[in-house]
């Protein structure tokens, strides 16, 4: 996988405030010196817009900085889509929601979930009671016309309730439940083992399937990070981190992730191509695991996450390389139908990234004859034609990333 030009999906860490007590948080620096101001954000999100495809307001509590709503209509005047996520326990509901829903460009909101019931969400929150006020503030919203999304982070005393989490969302007029592996330092009270964590996937596949007909505006479920295939065969895809991806914190720092602690620059000093392509960046990249570039399954995982390997000196659960993995998916499409091309085409050193959401598909110059053809007036029985089993290939690709639709 190629590293692009620039990035295009932008985390930006508000302020490092919470109202919730997590002691797993993902927030690495915490509470430190005020953060940037909306002026100051604004300036950040001129600098950033012209690379972007999305933004992720986050914390911290993201709501919590004191000019969050000058902030919101910062962002949504980019014109650039952007979502919030959030622990939903917010100061005035009734105002945030209002303001949530009357925002342009939102693609929606993702709520932490993190049980079934209280017991368990409050095992990670550490804040009695949140686990009631944040259902409530996701009903509300949802009721309020606002997309809302789940995020569970799996744990011990959450692992058997998979059903149940995405059950109690999708009652709350939640369109997605997403489930993510737990990512940081070691915490043995709240982090499953092995056991535990396959036991949670294997219900998450259930999931999945079970939900695959719905449709985007009825429900689903997805995973939000990467479990290595090494560890235990998922429809989960890799990391975009130092890829496509990066965060910017409280204070205008650029960080390859938000669970990494390493400060590649300050956007205020330097651009954002510069601190992409610097040295800092180049050896964060490299964390890769040994061995990971010979696994078959490689091109899908993408070798784990690197923050962890910066945090525990590895990924836990990266393993042996796979010397096999499960066939390419097979589709049978109509030769008459006609591709039409629904996504962005950015032009790349390599040739060429195909974006439509958080899908990503990379292309070489090779691929800009028939790119150009993708306009809905070549039938998949010409592009066979002229392109072969390749370019029928690259087709279905782009039609399993939701990349572009078939004409009669």
């Amino acid at each position: 996988m190629q590293t692009l030009a620039t990035p295009i999906y932008y985390s930006l860490e508000l302020t490092s405030l919470c109202n919730s007590r997590c002691p797993v948080c993902g927030n690495v620096f915490m509470r430190r010196r005020q953060a940037l101001s909306a002026t100051e954000w604004r300036q950040i999100l001129e600098h950033l817009a012209p690379h972007a495809e999305s933004f992720k307001l986050t914390g911290g509590e993201a709501t919590l900085h004191p000019e969050f709503p000058t902030i919101l209509e910062a962002v949504a005047g980019t014109g650039v889509p952007f979502a919030l996520f959030t622990n939903g326990r917010w100061r005035d509901p009734a105002a945030t929601i209002k303001m949530l829903a009357r925002a342009a460009n939102l693609s929606g909101i993702l709520i932490s979930l993190h049980g079934a019931n209280a017991g368990s969400h409050e095992a990670f929150t550490q804040t009695p009671g949140s686990f009631e006020e944040t259902c409530a503030n996701l009903q509300q919203a949802a009721a309020a016309g606002v997309r809302i999304h789940s995020s569970t982070v799996i744990t011990r005393q959450n692992y058997h309730q998979v059903d149940e989490i995405a059950a109690l969302s999708r009652s709350l007029g939640a369109r997605r439940a997403v489930f993510n592996r737990y990512l940081g330092a070691a915490a043995p009270a709240l982090e499953p083992d092995a056991a535990q964590l396959r036991h949670a996937v294997q219900g998450i596949e259930q999931l999945i399937q079970r939900h695959a007909g719905y449709g985007r505006d009825e429900f689903d479920v997805r995973y939000g990070n990467c479990i290595p295939q090494c560890f235990t065969p998922s429809s989960s895809s890799g990391c975009w981190a130092g890829i496509a991806y990066c965060t910017i914190d409280p204070w205008g720092n650029l960080r390859p992730c938000n669970h990494s602690p390493t400060i590649v620059g300050n956007l205020f000093e330097s651009s954002i191509t510069e601190l992409w392509h610097s040295e800092t960046m180049t050896r964060w990249r490299g964390l890769t695991p040994a061995g990971c570039a010979d696994c078959t399954a490689f091109d899908l995982c993408r070798g784990g996450c690197r923050a962890l390997v910066e945090l525990r000196q590895q990924d836990p659960l990266i393993g042996e390389p796979l010397s096999e993995h499960e066939a390419p998916r097979i589709i049978q499409l109509p030769q008459h139908r006609r591709p039409l091309l629904a996504c962005t085409v950015r032009p790349e050193s390599f040739g060429y990234s195909l974006v439509r959401g958080h899908a990503l598909v990379q292309a070489t110059h090779a691929a800009e004859s028939l790119l150009d053809r993708l306009d809905g007036t070549m039938s998949l029985q010409e592009v066979s034609d002229e392109y072969g089993e390749d370019g029928l290939e690259f087709v279905g690709v782009l039609y399993l990333n939701g990349m572009l639709s078939l004409a009669n």
